[in-house]
Parts: C-alpha cells; sequence; structure tokens
C-alpha cells in the first residue's frame, strides 16, 4: 500500500515561504509517518507539502497539485485539515479530525466530505460530534489517541534551561494562541494579581503564535503591562526551543480544545508539570483529577490556581506525580500501530 500525508506542517518541516501559521497538526502527522517508514515497512509512507497558500489556489494550480498528486499512484490520501481536503476523483481519502466542527459549516460540509473513507480523531467525544453534527456512519469513524513522545528533561536540565531563558527564574508557560479575542489578557490580569500577592521576579511565558496583522497591536497592549518586565515571549524560537521551555515550566497554563492543546498537556504530564486548564468535556476526557480546572474567562480563579500552586507545596507535588502516572499510558508504539491499521484499512476499503 502506498499512503501519502498531505502535509501542512509549515516551513520548518516542509520549507515552503512563511504563508501560513505551521501545524502542530501536521507536524504530529509527518512525524508518525516518518516512524511508520521503519515500523511498517511493508507499505510506503509518503510525504506531500500542501501549497503555501491554499486559499488562494487557482484552477491551474489546484489541477496541477492534483496531477502530482495522482502521479504518485496512492491507495490513500491522508489530510490533516477540513481546509486543505481535496476531492480527487478515484482516489479515497483519510482525515484527521483535530476540534470540534463548527455546527453552522456542517450543510456545506457533507458534499466535500463525501470521499472521507475514515475519519481519525484523538477523542471519543470528538468523534461523536464528528458523527452527530455531519451525519458519519460511526463506521467511517475512530478514535486514536495521536500524540509526539513528549520532550522530557531531568531536573538539572530544566534548571539549565531557566538558567539560559529566564536568569534561573521560576515560569508560568501559556500555550497559547495570542490573538484579537485578547484571551491572553484574562492571563496577564491573572498574573497580576500574582504578582500583588507574590512580591518576586516570578515570570510569565508565552509561547504561542501571535495572530497574523496583530502583532503591533499586541505590542502596543504588552508594552502598557505593569509587569512587562516579567512576561517573555519565545518569538522565532526554534520549535526545540520552545519543547525545552515547556519542559522546565513550574506550570502550564493551556486551554483544552484541540490536538496541539492535547500535545501541551501530555508534555506537562510527562515533566511533572502541573496544568490549569479549562473547564470543559475535552479536558475532564483527558485530565480527569490529574489537573486544575477554571472557566477560562474568570481572572480570579485563574489567579487563585496560581497561588496555589505556589503556596501548596503537598498539591503542587500532588499533581506533579498525577501527571506522570497519568502520562505512562500513552504508548507511542501502540498509537503508530493504530493508525497504520486504520489508515490501510481505509486503503483496502
Amino acid at each position: 500500500m502506498r499512503i501519502v500525508l498531505i502535509s501542512d506542517a509549515g516551513p520548518e518541516a516542509t520549507g515552503l515561504p512563511q504563508t501560513t501559521t505551521p501545524s502542530a497538526v501536521g507536524r504530529m502527522l509527518e512525524k508518525a509517518f516518518h516512524d511508520l517508514v521503519g515500523l511498517q515497512p511493508a507499505h510506503q509512507w509518503m510525504v506531500m507539502p500542501l501549497p503555501a497558500s491554499p486559499r488562494k489556489w487557482s484552477l491551474l494550480s489546484n489541477n496541477k497539485k492534483n496531477e502530482e498528486l495522482t502521479a504518485v499512484s496512492p491507495d490513500l490520501v491522508v489530510y490533516t485539515s477540513i481546509t486543505n481536503l481535496q476531492s480527487i476523483k478515484g482516489i479515497p481519502a483519510a482525515l484527521i479530525v483535530s476540534g470540534k466542527p463548527g455546527v453552522n459549516k456542517a450543510a456545506s460540509l457533507r458534499k466535500k466530505l463525501a470521499g472521507v473513507k475514515m475519519f481519525i480523531t484523538w477523542s471519543d467525544i470528538l468523534k461523536h460530534s464528528l458523527i452527530q453534527s455531519l451525519d458519519i456512519p460511526e463506521s467511517r469513524a475512530i478514535t486514536i489517541p495521536l500524540f509526539n513522545e513528549p520532550a522530557w528533561l531531568q531536573d538539572h536540565e530544566r534548571q539549565q534551561v531557566r538558567e539560559q531563558f529566564t536568569n534561573g527564574k521560576e515560569y508560568f508557560l501559556y500555550a497559547g494562541p495570542i490573538a484579537r479575542n485578547k484571551e491572553w489578557e484574562k492571563l496577564l490580569q491573572a498574573f497580576s494579581i500574582f504578582k500583588k500577592w507574590q512580591q518576586s521576579g516570578f515570570q510569565m511565558m508565552l509561547t504561542g503564535d501571535i495572530e497574523t496583522g496583530y502583532e503591533e497591536d499586541f505590542m502596543q497592549q504588552l508594552s502598557a503591562y505593569k509587569y512587562r518586565q516579567d512576561v517573555l515571549l519565545t518569538g522565532n524560537a526554534a520549535q526545540p526551543d520552545k519543547d525545552r521551555l515547556a519542559a522546565a515550566a513550574f506550570a502550564v497554563l493551556c486551554r483544552c480544545a484541540d490536538l496541539e492543546d492535547r500535545q501541551h498537556i501530555i508534555d506537562a504530564f510527562r515533566n511533572g508539570i502541573p496544568v490549569i486548564t479549562e473547564k470543559n468535556d475535552l479536558a475532564f476526557e483527558l485530565a480527569s483529577d490529574t489537573a486544575l480546572f477554571v472557566v477560562w474567562d474568570d481572572v480570579p480563579q485563574l489567579s487563585q490556581h496560581m497561588i496555589s500552586l505556589y503556596k501548596n507545596e503537598p498539591l503542587y507535588d500532588d499533581l506533579a506525580q498525577k501527571g506522570r502516572t497519568a502520562s505512562l499510558r500513552f504508548n507511542r508504539q501502540q498509537m503508530l500501530l493504530e493508525l497504520s491499521n486504520a489508515l490501510l484499512a481505509a486503503a483496502q476499503s
């Protein structure tokens, strides 16, 4: 079998110009396909890059891309989002779904998704949402615990990271995007309350991408923030450095809405780092009693969780240990086997 992944992993993986935000899902699937070459050598696992501007495809460029794909004679094409899905006659597709589909778009999507043989997602909640909102037969949807092997640091390595990036100071790490909806602003309001109570050099690390076109406004607003000197941005840091920063944090703050969020939480669990996450069904499914939950725009509650982690050492240690235990259920080899079996079954159906 020849399985082709259409990757939207961005310039780091494909060499494409920086015209779209790199996809964490794309990076994850590229890594999985790389591993499957060794794990399932009887089959071909190929990666083709997504064109740099998928929403601006002309008819000519779209046809050219289809010709390139058809020329490799795939038995199945795997897409990492509905956005880059292209129905090509005679070639079955599989789709990785990382978040809940928009209900208002369900009707327009059904026709586009008609040729998808297998829908793969990371959560039973997402799977059932997908089945209901898009009227998909249950036999075409499957849950696979998709994840990358987390970066893991020993205690002395975590201290080395802090010495390199924060002058040895502890820090909270916010892994979400920095967007016009200003969720980041609520986070910094909570951090202000923490700083007034704690009175030290504790810092806040923002590792998410800044929404395109929002950079100037964001920097202007951030410059007026009282504790600006204690807010660090990773900017254009390489992904390995971002992974190390996440693995050395005091605590990770992250919503739980999609596969990228889920990976941040698994990374934190593996390193024994407590997590403050959103109070929703996806977060409960993943984290259960292993994290602190908050309504994301509840600034007082968010700040209280930050304070509790700092002053309550038994609570911190308990969450750290629960996280390490929870991370043991994520087995990379088993995940790759489940993924390859699902894709091969879709190719044969």
